[in-house]
Order: C-alpha cells, then sequence, then structure tokens
C-alpha cells in the first residue's frame, strides 16, 4: 500500500490505465517496480514476469541474441538441424519465436547458451550495464537455469505449472538487485509497459 501511496502512477500502470505522468519521468524520479514487485502475491508475480518476459522477447531478435550469442557448437547443433527454411526464419524473428520454429533449438541449447542469450537479450533490452551489473546478472543467469528458461515459450505451460513458475518469479527480483538506479530505470520502463498490457 505504501508503494502505492508514493507511486500512484504504479497503481494505474498495473491496471493498464493512463498515466498523469510521462511513465519515463515518473520511473527517474520513483524507482518503485522492485518494491511494487515484491508486494504483489505470488499469482499476480508470475503474471507480471510472464508479461515482462513477452515485452523483453519483443525487443529481442534471434539472428543476434541467440544465433549471434551463444557458443559455435550450440549454433552448428542448430544449423545442423533444422532446414534452409527454417533458419531463415529463425533467423527473421525474435528469440521466442526460433523456439517455436523448431524443437531443435531447445534440444541444441546447452546452459552456456542459455546464459549468453539471456545476457544478450538483457544488453539489447537495457542497453549498456556497468560491468558489475553485468558479472551479477551473469551469475544470476548461471545460477538460476529455471529462469533463463523462459527465453522458450515452450519451457512451462503457464496453466499447470503456476507453483514453479511462483518459485520463478520469486528468483526474478534478485535480477533487479544487479542493477545501477540508471539501469533499474531503464529496466522499469519495460516493467510499465509490460504491466499496463
Amino acid at each position: 500500500m505504501q508503494v502505492g501511496l508514493k507511486n500512484p502512477e504504479a497503481i494505474l500502470s498495473s491496471f493498464g490505465l493512463p498515466s498523469r505522468e510521462d511513465p519515463n519521468a515518473a520511473a527517474e524520479a520513483n524507482p518503485y517496480i522492485v518494491e511494487l514487485y515484491g508486494c504483489l502475491p505470488a499469482e499476480d508475480q508470475v503474471d507480471y514476469l510472464l508479461s515482462l518476459v513477452a515485452a523483453i522477447d519483443a525487443l529481442s531478435s534471434a539472428g543476434r541474441d541467440l544465433i549471434g550469442a551463444i557458443p559455435q557448437k550450440d549454433v552448428a547443433c542448430i544449423r545442423d538441424a533444422v532446414s534452409d527454411g527454417e533458419y531463415t526464419r529463425l533467423l527473421a524473428g525474435t528469440v521466442g519465436d526460433a523456439f517455436e520454429v523448431s524443437e531443435a533449438v531447445s534440444g541444441c541449447m546447452s546452459d552456456e547458451a542459455y546464459v549468453q542469450a539471456y545476457m544478450s537479450m538483457s544488453d539489447a533490452a537495457l542497453g549498456e550495464l556497468t560491468g558489475d551489473s553485468r558479472a551479477c546478472l551473469e551469475e544470476f543467469a548461471r545460477d538460476h537455469p529455471r529462469y533463463t528458461a523462459l527465453m522458450d515459450p515452450q519451457a512451462y505451460d503457464a496453466s499447470s505449472d503456476r507453483e514453479r513458475l511462483a518459485e520463478v518469479a520469486t528468483d526474478g527480483i534478485k535480477t533487479w538487485l544487479c542493477l545501477t538506479p540508471d539501469e533499474i530505470e531503464r529496466s522499469q520502463a519495460i516493467a510499465i509497459g509490460a504491466m499496463s498490457r
């Protein structure tokens, strides 16, 4: 409740209502998203997390953030497993789209591939990160493979895997603890968009 009193735009955004303030200006003045997320019940955290993952995926490119980021042995595995047409479609879409082109994508992805794709997507969504923030997010990604698996839309069933997703969502708040205030503001701008969908 305190978060909502101090930041009414957070509540308006969460209901998809227009804010009286510019969302980016509000984000700069009040990096409230960490507090707000911590106040949500587990079910709402899951819904929010899935919306945020979708918003980040929309900013991704499979060519850049998957094929251009993961280890070459994983790229070679994918390339060998798909047809020329599938590979062309894969390169043209988002990272989430790539997993839907062929099951071979998830079959070829090593743990390190998920980490590197996650880092590339984070760079694309948030812009330049400090060295400390990058190192912290990379450590988080290595320690939380169930979180990085969210980039694959088929990794979880949103209706039947709610309990597992709730655990992943709880872990998700740790990503913001890696970021500087400026990086949190940029993340919050994406989060505001996700909350208003």
